[in-house]
């Protein structure tokens, strides 16, 4: 993070959501590892006492590819352009007289009304104690496209905001701003963990952190930090208010709670998987594949469709975890965990780097999009982003086999082939200027 910040400061907001999950699963297999001798810490959640091996310096290894995938791409040049491509005067902004961000504004606050309509009338889950998973399979059809497109809305609702940011619309702003709030609440009333609405205002961070390129416009900038340091502090604050409950419900106590969520789930998957592929040699590279991309572990369902996790989770508990993915209790820690099954840790390490530098291609063609203020074709490359984005830090392997994913690459890509040659139609200088001394006709 520190050499990032030194090269390129744009990188450390978005890219927050992979360095600071990077972060979280290193420190854990760190302190797996400084516990004490195999066996001498017990992970809840494996079942089993761990501790002890070399794990921690090959994860080092994966996050550094993952910087310096992100420090190739993102190159002086490239940054240079960002510069000044947002420096530019607004020219992009209307398709057929329609200003799209306007548009999109309204969009958006039809939706938060409509969300909370539709709350308001099926009943609130966190309220009525309703599962989260049986309210999105009866929930209305503007809550069900805030389930089902939700990577895609948080960046788009980033894009409108950090625009308004660059108009200097304090009081449109605003309203953007309500509409995020609006959409965060929202997903805690509908049951979201805070872990994943976490992620979420990390989505929001990824085209709100295009504020630090102006020294002028640095409102939404400073937005986004407190926003993610105020959502850090409401995940530790819920943490402990379970940990109270869990110890007066089970006599459990806070301090081993806050010991198994924060300092070992994050990276006891890591730890297990190179322990059982490196260490014990149990490499079985055909079963993986088969898991996750041919025959899951599990019927696929709201809470199961992460066949990578899944295939995890029955590694280490067997068949009794699927009386887990009933409950919709899952693991963490997918990625980049599901590549030494897939791959070995020098095969893993190898496709690693390779998927972070398309991962820092298709930032990068985002984040262009956004400073050209092409609108549409930030939609598009958000359908491709969104999920690869899923991909690297939920470790979704499935994606790739997914018929909708390709589709939604080659949308992209003609949008992007349609939106060049129409810059270079409009470039092409068709209107030719008569000279002063050429005769005008006379009617």
């Amino acid at each position: 993070m520190w050499l990032m910040w030194k090269r390129a400061r744009l990188l450390v907001p978005v890219t927050l959501a992979m360095t600071f999950g990077f972060l979280w699963m290193l420190a854990d297999v760190m302190y797996i590892e400084l516990s004490g001798p195999r066996g001498e810490l017990y992970a809840s959640e494996l079942q089993r006492g761990i501790g002890g091996g070399s794990s921690a310096g090959a994860l080092a290894v994966f996050y550094a590819l993952f910087v310096a995938a992100m420090l190739l791409l993102f190159s002086e040049g490239r940054l240079g352009e960002l510069r000044r491509e947002w420096a530019m005067p607004p020219e992009r902004d209307r398709v057929l007289g329609v200003d799209v961000f306007a548009a999109g504004k309204v969009v958006l606050l039809l939706l938060v009304v409509g969300t909370y309509t539709e709350l308001l009338r099926g009943g609130v889950p966190l309220l009525a104690g309703i599962d989260r998973g049986a309210f999105a399979l009866q929930a209305g059809p503007i809550v069900g496209l805030l389930y089902r497109y939700e990577i895609y809305l948080c960046l788009m609702a980033g894009v409108l905001y950090v625009e308004d940011a660059r108009r200097g619309h304090a009081g449109v702003r605003s309203v953007v701003a309500g509409c995020i709030g609006g959409l965060v609440l929202a997903y805690v009333m509908m049951g979201h963990k805070f872990s994943g609405i976490f992620f979420n205002l990390l989505l929001f961070a990824i085209p709100i952190s295009l504020a630090s390129l102006d020294g002028v416009h640095r409102f939404a900038w400073l937005t986004a930090r407190r926003a993610v340091v105020a959502v850090g502090l409401g995940v530790l604050f819920t943490l402990t208010v379970k940990a109270y409950l869990t110890r007066f419900a089970n006599s459990a106590t806070l301090t081993y709670y806050l010991e198994q969520r924060l300092l070992i789930q994050q990276g006891e998957l890591w730890w297990s998987a190179w322990d059982r592929v490196v260490e014990a040699g149990q490499f079985d590279p055909e079963t993986a594949r088969d898991a996750v991309f041919h025959h899951p572990v599990t019927e696929t369902t709201i809470y199961t469709g992460n066949t990578s996790l899944t295939y995890l989770m029955y590694l280490e508990r067997g068949s009794p975890v699927h009386g887990l993915f009933v409950n919709g209790y899952l693991f963490t820690g997918a990625s980049p965990t599901i590549l030494l099954e897939l791959f070995g840790p020098a095969g893993g390490a190898a496709v690693w780097f390779l998927a972070s530098l398309v991962y820092a291609w298709l930032l990068y063609l985002f984040l262009h999009a956004v400073v050209r203020r092409e609108l549409i074709q930030a939609v598009f490359i958000s359908f491709v982003f969104g999920l690869y984005h899923n991909v690297m830090v939920g470790g979704h392997m499935t994606e790739f086999a997914s018929r909708s994913f390709w589709i939604k690459v080659v949308a992209m890509a003609g949008v992007m082939i349609v939106g060049r040659e129409w810059r270079r139609f409009q470039g092409s200088g068709l209107s030719v200027a008569l000279p002063e001394s050429a005769p005008r006709a006379t009617p």
